[in-house]
């Protein structure tokens, strides 16, 4: 039992990075599923909003992104990587774009009318929405 309450500690140690998802401030969306955000950053859904959808990812190597992958698209860094190379070699589309700084992602969100993003929490400003996953 001991060794069961240890591994349980372990693996929701693993996911503590939190994340929020944002959108662009003109965006009339306050909550989102979590299954509407996984076919965002898996190519099947590709309107936000009523605007063409940009998800954006951060740094794939980063545990912000390990964690959003692993929560939300239900995949891992090198998962999501190979899924993305196989869509594209079969013409089904090109992978969402990465950035690495949240200044970057903050920028883009907040002048791509139908861009989609996550962040640390801790990270976001009023240049973007912040947007309840539910």
């Amino acid at each position: 039992m001991k060794h069961i309450i240890i591994l349980l500690m372990l693996s929701v140690s693993l996911f503590a990075t939190e994340f929020v998802v944002v959108v662009h401030p003109g965006n009339t969306k306050e909550s989102i599923s979590p299954a509407m955000l996984r076919r965002y950053y898996t190519g099947r859904a590709n309107e936000i909003d009523g605007k063409r959808a940009v998800p954006i990812n951060f740094t794939l190597d980063s545990e912000l992104a390990e964690a959003f992958l692993s929560q939300v698209v239900r995949r891992s860094p090198a998962q999501y990587r190979q899924d993305w190379s196989d869509r594209q070699i079969r013409g089904e589309g090109s992978a969402p774009m990465v950035h690495g700084s949240f200044d970057a992602i903050i920028g883009m969100v907040n002048t791509v009318p139908g861009a989609i993003g996550y962040l640390p929490a801790d990270q976001v400003d009023e240049r973007v929405k912040v947007i309840e996953l539910k």
